[in-house]
């Protein structure tokens, strides 16, 4: 089981690779509740002490979860802002991320309201039609539906990037 986990992580390096060649990027693993979340993060957004890094994240997809898991499995945005902001701020950073997700996703966001957090989710194809794409055709079903939300978090950015630079900005 090891060796098809470590695999498994491989090709999620793969598709992050793929998708984000340029340098800045770099794919992590995080702890969830339905076993790891893969996620891609920018070099230059800011990093909290907190769960885990501001950056895009495919939830409910870890090999264990897709063979014997309860969880949906979902794409998420997760963006944390360190420094404390204003409500009309973080309501403001929340508006333009939710139009630009719902742009590049061709539909409306589900969203968690927290603090200092803007988390926007989309769902995913079920666990068991994951899990068929990759077992079939040496999984390039799989892989195509990971690179298609990860390409379409790419317009998304600019806006995160916005986000963190006017909270530099605002707070010097």
């Amino acid at each position: 089981m090891w060796s098809i986990r470590r695999q498994y992580d491989g090709l999620w390096d793969a598709i992050c690779n793929y998708v984000y060649p340029e340098p800045g990027y770099r794919s992590v693993k995080e702890p969830d509740d339905d076993g790891p979340a893969f996620g891609l993060v920018k070099n230059t957004w800011p990093v909290d002490t907190g769960r885990w890094p501001s950056g895009f994240y495919i939830c409910g997809i870890s090999f264990e979860n897709l063979c014997l898991g309860e969880g949906a499995p979902y794409a998420c945005i997760w963006i944390r802002l360190s420094k404390p902001v204003g409500v009309g701020y973080l309501e403001n950073a929340r508006k333009r991320l939710r139009e630009e997700a719902k742009r590049a996703f061709g539909r409306e966001p589900q969203e968690e309201q927290r603090a200092s957090v803007i988390t926007l989710f989309f769902d995913l194809p079920s666990r068991e039609v994951l899990l068929a794409y990759l077992t079939k055709n040496g999984g390039r079903a799989f892989v195509e539906i990971m690179v298609s939300h990860l390409k379409k978090f790419r317009s998304l950015i600019p806006v995160i990037d916005g986000v963190f630079n006017r909270r530099v900005k605002r707070g010097k």
